[in-house]
Protein backbone atom coordinates (compact mmCIF):
# COMPACT_ATOMS: atom_id res chain seq x y z
CA UNK A 1 0.00 0.00 0.00
CA UNK A 2 1.00 3.58 -0.52
CA UNK A 3 1.56 6.05 2.27
CA UNK A 4 -1.81 7.83 2.57
CA UNK A 5 -2.32 11.56 2.54
CA UNK A 6 -1.91 12.90 6.06
CA UNK A 7 -3.46 15.76 7.95
CA UNK A 8 -1.57 19.02 7.97
CA UNK A 9 -0.92 18.71 11.72
CA UNK A 10 -0.61 15.60 13.91
CA UNK A 11 -3.41 14.72 16.27
CA UNK A 12 -3.04 15.21 20.02
CA UNK A 13 -3.19 11.43 20.59
CA UNK A 14 -0.10 11.14 18.40
CA UNK A 15 1.75 14.18 19.71
CA UNK A 16 1.65 13.19 23.40
CA UNK A 17 3.47 9.82 23.11
CA UNK A 18 5.87 11.24 20.52
CA UNK A 19 6.68 14.14 22.83
CA UNK A 20 7.29 11.76 25.73
CA UNK A 21 9.67 9.65 23.62
CA UNK A 22 11.46 12.78 22.39
CA UNK A 23 11.94 14.14 25.91
CA UNK A 24 13.34 10.82 27.18
CA UNK A 25 15.64 10.58 24.17
CA UNK A 26 16.93 14.12 24.65
CA UNK A 27 17.50 13.54 28.37
CA UNK A 28 19.47 10.29 28.06
CA UNK A 29 20.90 10.54 24.56
CA UNK A 30 22.17 14.09 24.10
CA UNK A 31 25.75 13.12 23.30
CA UNK A 32 28.01 15.88 22.00
CA UNK A 33 31.53 15.23 20.81
CA UNK A 34 34.08 17.55 22.49
CA UNK A 35 35.28 18.59 19.05
CA UNK A 36 31.84 20.08 18.30
CA UNK A 37 32.21 22.40 21.29
CA UNK A 38 35.83 23.33 20.61
CA UNK A 39 35.96 24.36 16.95
CA UNK A 40 34.08 27.59 16.23
CA UNK A 41 34.60 27.23 12.48
CA UNK A 42 31.66 24.82 12.33
CA UNK A 43 28.02 25.94 12.39
CA UNK A 44 27.11 23.12 14.78
CA UNK A 45 29.36 24.78 17.38
CA UNK A 46 26.90 27.69 17.60
CA UNK A 47 23.86 25.38 17.58
CA UNK A 48 25.12 23.38 20.54
CA UNK A 49 26.24 26.50 22.34
CA UNK A 50 22.68 27.82 22.04
CA UNK A 51 21.13 24.51 23.16
CA UNK A 52 23.38 24.28 26.21
CA UNK A 53 23.07 27.93 27.22
CA UNK A 54 20.40 26.86 29.71
CA UNK A 55 19.55 23.26 30.74
CA UNK A 56 15.88 23.74 29.83
CA UNK A 57 16.45 24.84 26.22
CA UNK A 58 17.21 21.35 24.89
CA UNK A 59 13.83 20.19 26.25
CA UNK A 60 11.89 23.22 25.02
CA UNK A 61 12.87 22.59 21.39
CA UNK A 62 11.57 18.99 21.33
CA UNK A 63 8.15 20.07 19.95
CA UNK A 64 10.02 21.53 16.98
CA UNK A 65 11.68 18.16 16.36
CA UNK A 66 8.27 16.51 16.28
CA UNK A 67 6.75 19.18 14.05
CA UNK A 68 9.60 19.07 11.53
CA UNK A 69 9.64 15.26 11.53
CA UNK A 70 5.89 15.18 10.97
CA UNK A 71 6.22 17.66 8.10
CA UNK A 72 8.86 15.47 6.42
CA UNK A 73 6.71 12.33 6.66
CA UNK A 74 3.56 14.23 5.71
CA UNK A 75 5.22 15.51 2.52
CA UNK A 76 5.70 11.92 1.36
CA UNK A 77 1.96 11.19 1.42
CA UNK A 78 -0.23 11.45 -1.67
CA UNK A 79 -1.95 14.78 -2.06
CA UNK A 80 -4.73 13.81 -4.44
CA UNK A 81 -8.01 12.93 -2.70
CA UNK A 82 -10.78 10.79 -4.24
CA UNK A 83 -13.20 13.73 -4.28
CA UNK A 84 -10.69 15.91 -6.10
CA UNK A 85 -9.94 13.19 -8.65
CA UNK A 86 -13.65 12.59 -9.25
CA UNK A 87 -14.19 16.29 -9.84
CA UNK A 88 -11.45 16.21 -12.48
CA UNK A 89 -13.30 13.70 -14.61
CA UNK A 90 -13.22 10.28 -12.96
CA UNK A 91 -16.47 8.55 -13.81
CA UNK A 92 -18.10 11.58 -15.46
CA UNK A 93 -19.45 9.40 -18.29
CA UNK A 94 -21.60 7.32 -15.95
CA UNK A 95 -22.92 9.36 -13.03
CA UNK A 96 -25.44 6.63 -12.21
CA UNK A 97 -22.72 4.46 -10.61
CA UNK A 98 -21.39 6.37 -7.60
CA UNK A 99 -19.94 3.28 -5.95
CA UNK A 100 -17.92 2.33 -9.02
CA UNK A 101 -16.79 5.93 -9.48
CA UNK A 102 -15.64 6.21 -5.88
CA UNK A 103 -13.77 2.92 -6.11
CA UNK A 104 -12.09 4.04 -9.32
CA UNK A 105 -11.13 7.35 -7.74
CA UNK A 106 -9.64 5.58 -4.73
CA UNK A 107 -7.64 3.32 -7.02
CA UNK A 108 -6.35 6.37 -8.86
CA UNK A 109 -5.17 7.99 -5.62
CA UNK A 110 -1.70 6.48 -5.71
CA UNK A 111 0.51 9.53 -5.47
CA UNK A 112 2.03 8.60 -2.13
CA UNK A 113 5.25 6.80 -1.30
CA UNK A 114 5.03 3.20 -0.16
CA UNK A 115 5.22 2.74 3.59
CA UNK A 116 8.07 0.25 3.21
CA UNK A 117 10.16 2.88 1.41
CA UNK A 118 9.53 5.41 4.19
CA UNK A 119 10.44 2.87 6.90
CA UNK A 120 13.66 1.89 5.12
CA UNK A 121 14.57 5.55 4.62
CA UNK A 122 14.00 6.26 8.32
CA UNK A 123 16.07 3.25 9.41
CA UNK A 124 18.94 4.03 7.04
CA UNK A 125 18.99 7.71 8.01
CA UNK A 126 18.86 6.88 11.73
CA UNK A 127 21.71 4.37 11.53
CA UNK A 128 23.78 6.83 9.51
CA UNK A 129 23.23 9.91 11.67
CA UNK A 130 22.68 8.52 15.17
CA UNK A 131 25.78 6.34 15.14
CA UNK A 132 28.24 9.13 14.34
CA UNK A 133 29.80 11.05 17.24
CA UNK A 134 29.98 14.23 15.17
CA UNK A 135 27.15 16.12 13.48
CA UNK A 136 27.60 18.36 10.46
CA UNK A 137 25.03 19.73 8.00
CA UNK A 138 26.76 17.87 5.16
CA UNK A 139 25.95 14.55 6.87
CA UNK A 140 22.29 15.17 6.03
CA UNK A 141 22.85 15.64 2.29
CA UNK A 142 22.31 12.00 1.29
CA UNK A 143 19.24 11.43 3.52
CA UNK A 144 17.78 14.69 2.26
CA UNK A 145 18.40 13.76 -1.39
CA UNK A 146 16.60 10.43 -0.91
CA UNK A 147 13.71 12.19 0.82
CA UNK A 148 13.45 14.84 -1.90
CA UNK A 149 13.37 12.20 -4.62
CA UNK A 150 10.49 10.46 -2.85
CA UNK A 151 8.35 13.60 -2.45
CA UNK A 152 5.41 13.17 -4.87
CA UNK A 153 4.99 15.62 -7.73
CA UNK A 154 1.42 16.78 -8.27
CA UNK A 155 -0.05 16.80 -11.73
CA UNK A 156 2.36 14.31 -13.33
CA UNK A 157 1.64 11.00 -11.64
CA UNK A 158 -2.03 11.17 -12.65
CA UNK A 159 -1.15 11.21 -16.35
CA UNK A 160 -2.96 8.45 -18.21
CA UNK A 161 -5.22 7.46 -15.28
CA UNK A 162 -8.07 9.86 -15.96
CA UNK A 163 -11.30 8.30 -17.21
CA UNK A 164 -13.15 10.89 -19.24
CA UNK A 165 -14.48 11.42 -22.75
CA UNK A 166 -12.91 10.14 -25.97
CA UNK A 167 -11.54 13.63 -26.59
CA UNK A 168 -9.86 13.53 -23.19
CA UNK A 169 -8.38 10.10 -23.96
CA UNK A 170 -6.91 11.38 -27.23
CA UNK A 171 -5.45 14.41 -25.48
CA UNK A 172 -4.01 12.29 -22.66
CA UNK A 173 -2.54 9.85 -25.18
CA UNK A 174 -0.86 12.69 -27.06
CA UNK A 175 0.50 14.05 -23.79
CA UNK A 176 1.82 10.61 -22.87
CA UNK A 177 3.81 10.46 -26.11
CA UNK A 178 5.25 13.86 -25.30
CA UNK A 179 5.55 13.02 -21.60
CA UNK A 180 9.19 13.97 -21.40
CA UNK A 181 8.11 17.62 -21.33
CA UNK A 182 5.60 16.98 -18.52
CA UNK A 183 8.36 15.47 -16.41
CA UNK A 184 10.40 18.66 -16.70
CA UNK A 185 7.85 21.49 -16.73
CA UNK A 186 5.82 21.69 -13.49
CA UNK A 187 2.09 22.28 -13.34
CA UNK A 188 1.11 25.93 -12.63
CA UNK A 189 -0.38 24.87 -9.27
CA UNK A 190 2.98 23.62 -8.05
CA UNK A 191 5.32 26.08 -9.79
CA UNK A 192 5.30 28.50 -6.86
CA UNK A 193 6.56 25.76 -4.52
CA UNK A 194 9.44 24.87 -6.83
CA UNK A 195 10.35 28.52 -7.31
CA UNK A 196 10.28 29.07 -3.56
CA UNK A 197 12.44 25.99 -3.00
CA UNK A 198 14.94 27.19 -5.62
CA UNK A 199 15.12 30.65 -4.04
CA UNK A 200 15.59 29.14 -0.58
CA UNK A 201 18.53 26.96 -1.63
CA UNK A 202 20.06 29.81 -3.60
CA UNK A 203 19.97 32.00 -0.50
CA UNK A 204 21.47 29.23 1.66
CA UNK A 205 24.31 28.57 -0.80
CA UNK A 206 24.99 32.27 -1.35
CA UNK A 207 25.09 32.93 2.39
CA UNK A 208 27.37 29.95 3.00
CA UNK A 209 29.72 31.04 0.23
CA UNK A 210 29.79 34.61 1.53
CA UNK A 211 30.58 33.46 5.07
CA UNK A 212 33.40 31.27 3.80
CA UNK A 213 34.98 33.87 1.51
CA UNK A 214 34.45 37.13 3.35
CA UNK A 215 33.91 36.38 7.06
CA UNK A 216 37.20 34.78 7.96
CA UNK A 217 38.75 35.31 11.39
CA UNK A 218 41.93 34.48 13.26
CA UNK A 219 42.46 32.49 16.44
CA UNK A 220 44.61 34.11 19.14
CA UNK A 221 46.69 30.94 19.18
CA UNK A 222 47.37 31.18 15.42
CA UNK A 223 47.75 34.88 14.58
CA UNK A 224 47.82 35.77 10.90
CA UNK A 225 46.22 32.50 9.81
CA UNK A 226 42.69 32.93 8.44
CA UNK A 227 40.07 30.51 9.76
CA UNK A 228 36.93 30.01 7.68
CA UNK A 229 33.43 28.78 8.42
CA UNK A 230 32.80 25.28 7.11
CA UNK A 231 29.48 23.80 6.09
Amino acid sequence: PSHPAQASLPRLMVVIPMLAVALVTVHFNTLVHPFSLADNRHYTFYVFRLLFRKPSIKYLVTPLYILFGWACINALGGTAKPAEIASQGVGINDPSKPDEDTERAEETDDDGVRVSAVVLWLLASTMTLASTPLVEPRYFILPWMMWRLMVPTEGVSGLGTRHGSDEDDVRVGRAAKEGWLDSVVPEPSQSWALYLETIWFTVVNATTGYMFLHRGFAWPSEPGKVQRFMW
